[in-house]
């Protein structure tokens, strides 16, 4: 798989050409871990406990924080994941057996659909909005069976990071993944789970929203969503 799929149709049923230009926006891009999938708590405990001496939500801080810091090293998504493990077992002491029984697995496999993700696709591709996914992960970009869901299949573009280009919160990053689905920043949606990459898309023109699923989201703030419904008053149906 390429490190950026190119723009394609995607089979989740057809939807009126001339919507499009009833709409205020074009694109709708979403980030991948957090707002698409989400970590299966039960699956990751069963695998780390008495294996890695970390709570199952610091670990998943820490893999979110190294693939930040290492996601335009050009590795596939396994090696990201041996590396993390090796350099967190060398700082904290995980044995060797307990260590290649991690790394054994597939990461990916570890992730399941949030409960909304199919229907917010569906509702983005009936709006006749173009779909992509940014993420700093290089996750997005694994064929796998395990994987969660088959972006290639689905989205118009998945950008992941590759050598020599920009990640999130760098505002080419932003600027790149709009080029590719064939529209201008100011035309595009944009959902994440981090603040800071959020507001960064808010800079380069972006109506950028923060998915915040867990409790104690604020209820009175339109910037901050509490899940992906509602897209089609998002983009300004009607």
């Amino acid at each position: 798989m390429t490190w950026e799929s190119p723009p394609r149709p995607i089979m989740l049923g057809p939807f009126p050409a001339e919507r499009v230009h009833a709409m205020n926006f074009e694109a709708a891009i979403f980030d991948y871990d957090g707002v698409l999938v989400e970590l299966d708590r039960d699956k990751a405990v069963s695998l780390f406990q008495g294996r890695a001496p970390l709570p199952v939500r610091a670990l998943h801080r820490r893999w979110e924080a190294w693939c930040s810091i290492h996601a335009g090293e050009g590795r596939r998504a396994d090696e990201m994941w041996r590396a993390f493990w090796v350099s967190l077992a060398a700082e904290v002491g995980i044995p060797e057996r307990p260590l290649e029984e991690i790394c054994a697995v597939d990461p990916l496999s570890l992730f399941r659909l949030c409960n909304d993700t199919l229907d917010a696709l569906r509702e983005a591709r009936r709006l006749g909005l173009r779909i992509g996914v940014l993420s700093n992960s290089a996750l997005p970009g694994l064929a796998s069976p395990s994987a969660p869901i088959a972006l290639p299949e689905i989205v118009d573009v998945v950008r992941v990071p590759r050598p020599g280009t920009a990640v999130k919160p760098q505002r080419e990053a932003y600027l790149e993944i709009a080029r590719s689905l064939g529209v201008s920043p100011d035309r595009c949606l944009f959902f994440d789970n981090d603040a800071a990459f959020v507001q960064a898309a808010r800079e380069v023109g972006m109506r950028a929203f923060l998915v915040s699923r867990g409790p104690g989201a604020p209820g009175d703030d339109p910037a901050v969503l509490k899940d992906l419904s509602g897209l089609g008053s998002l983009a300004g149906e009607g």
